[in-house]
Order: structure tokens, then C-alpha cells, then sequence
């Protein structure tokens, strides 16, 4: 503030976006009897369950509604500090 530059910090969590199924399709496959075949598959499910746009139990937002406070963030004269 001391220097006259204003700071917003917007902390939506997570945010659905096609990252988990680039991530899914460029992710390369262990090997067959490879050490990390096992925890790749439950590491797979576990991210897809988080990011499934269809439940909304993680706290998962659209990317729409955080743009949406990103935008009014920047319109208002005096924005609060943080948002979450």
C-alpha cells in the first residue's frame, strides 16, 4: 500500500477446466509390472472424483464463476481484500 499498488488475491480452489482429461489422455502409461501401476489408478480416480463437474461435495466451481469474480473484483472502486 505504501507504494500505491492496490492488491485483490482471488482463492477460488478448484476450478473445473479439461486439465484432468489432457492430463488423463498425455499421461503416459506404467509399465505392466511396474511399481506405480497401482497408485497411477487410484491417483486417477481420486483426481477425476475431485474434479467431476457433476459433484459439487469438493467445492469445485465453474471457471465462469470465478471469472465472474474476477470481473466485479476489478470493476468495483474499492474491492475487498480477499475472495474466496
Amino acid at each position: 500500500r505504501q507504494f500505491g499498488i492496490e492488491v485483490v488475491l482471488i482463492k477460488p480452489g478448484g476450478v473445473y477446466t479439461n486439465f484432468m482429461n489432457t492430463a488423463n489422455k498425455l499421461y503416459p502409461e506404467p509399465l505392466p509390472d511396474g511399481t506405480y501401476r497401482e497408485f497411477r489408478e487410484k491417483f486417477q480416480k481420486q483426481s477425476n472424483a475431485i474434479f467431476d463437474p457433476g459433484k459439487n461435495s469438493f467445492g469445485v466451481l465453474s471457471a465462469k464463476k470465478v471469472a465472474a469474480v474476477i470481473v466485479k473484483s476489478a470493476e468495483k472502486r474499492k474491492p475487498r481484500t480477499r475472495y474466496r
